[in-house]
Formats: structure tokens, C-alpha cells, sequence
């Protein structure tokens, strides 16, 4: 910073009229230099901001699959008549069918920001019991898909997996059949 001495008529400094007292002031490159880094750190905060709004596609299909979910526990629960989850491939949704009834709801995935090619492969399975595993090609068959998951009233589900594939990003979440929450892979010790 840079001192401008100037004689101080009112007395300011408490040195007597008439007497130079030194005046602290900014220069020109510290002000450009503070309005510089406000844009920076703006410029920045904007960007994070803008990728933070941004849901990437597995999380709008894991959206959409666990509002789907929700909706299925709350209505077997209140309305006392089971409820039947399934994905349609061809209109990319999540739908919840009310045994007996036909009433469906649709819990759509968004889609209007993606590329047109991206993929989207979603399979309902169960897990096999021990006696039923198969061996295909050298590989351990544990699951079989199901074309639908059941909710019933008392607020249990089909034990059953939600396998994802959104273009690379590739997710499994398998359902506790007690709570409708998802199943924490065991820690190893």
C-alpha cells in the first residue's frame, strides 16, 4: 500500500493542526487484482453450481425406480390390496399395477437431456435358492428375472434386485424384502 502524507487541517491524527499525517489508500493493481479473483471464484462457484444441478442418468432412473417403490409400499399399505411393480421398456417408466383393479401409475424416467443412443437396460430379478443355481457356460446362474415385483398390505415386498445399465454406468441395488430398503452388501472381516 502506498502513503500519500497531505496536512491534516481538522486533526485527524491527534498531532495538532497543521501538522502531515500519513493516509492509508488502495492502488489501482490491489482493487483489479480483488475484482479479478471475485470474477474467478464466481465463474467457479457457477460451473459447480451447474454440475451439481445436473443428474446423471443412472441417478434419474434411480429416481424414478425408488419413487415407483415408495409409492407401491404406501399404496399395499393404505388401500390394503397388493401392488404390482414392473418396468415397460417401451415407454422408458416404472409402473405400478393395483391387483384386481387395473389402476396403474407411471413413474417415468426423464430423458430430455440425453443423447439419443443412450441405452437403457433395467431387469427385476430373484435371487435363486442354493438348490436351483444353475452352471451356463462355465458361469454361476444365482438370479432368474421376473417380469414384476409383488408389494402386499402388511408392508413386505418379493425379495427381488433392480440391475441397471445406463450407457457405461451399470448398478444393482437389491430390495430387503421387510422394509423396502435397499440391502447394504455385507462387510468382510
Amino acid at each position: 500500500m502506498n502513503e500519500i502524507h497531505r496536512v491534516c487541517p481538522q486533526d485527524p491524527c491527534g498531532r495538532g493542526i497543521g501538522r502531515s499525517c500519513a493516509v492509508r489508500g488502495f492502488t489501482l493493481i490491489e482493487i483489479l487484482l480483488v475484482i479479478a479473483l471475485i470474477g474467478l471464484f464466481s465463474t467457479l462457484f457457477i460451473l459447480n453450481l451447474e454440475s451439481l444441478m445436473q443428474v446423471s442418468e443412472g441417478d434419474a432412473v434411480e429416481t424414478a425406480f425408488w419413487e415407483a417403490t415408495r409409492e407401491a409400499r404406501t399404496q399395499a399399505l393404505v388401500g390394503r390390496v397388493p401392488q404390482s411393480l414392473r418396468y415397460d421398456e417401451k415407454a422408458a417408466a416404472f409402473v405400478i399395477e393395483e391387483k384386481g383393479t387395473g389402476k396403474s401409475r407411471h413413474f417415468s424416467i426423464p430423458r430430455e437431456h440425453w443423447a439419443e443412443d443412450k441405452k437403457i437396460e433395467i431387469a427385476l430379478q430373484k435371487r435363486l435358492p442354493a438348490s436351483q443355481f444353475s452352471l451356463v457356460r462355465g458361469r454361476l446362474i444365482e438370479l432368474r428375472e421376473v417380469a414384476a415385483v409383488q408389494f402386499y398390505p402388511d408392508g413386505t415386498c418379493t425379495p427381488f434386485l433392480l440391475s441397471m445399465k445406463v450407457g457405461d454406468d451399470e448398478r444393482s441395488i437389491e430390495i430387503d424384502p421387510w422394509t423396502g430398503a435397499e440391502l447394504l452388501a455385507a462387510e468382510e472381516s
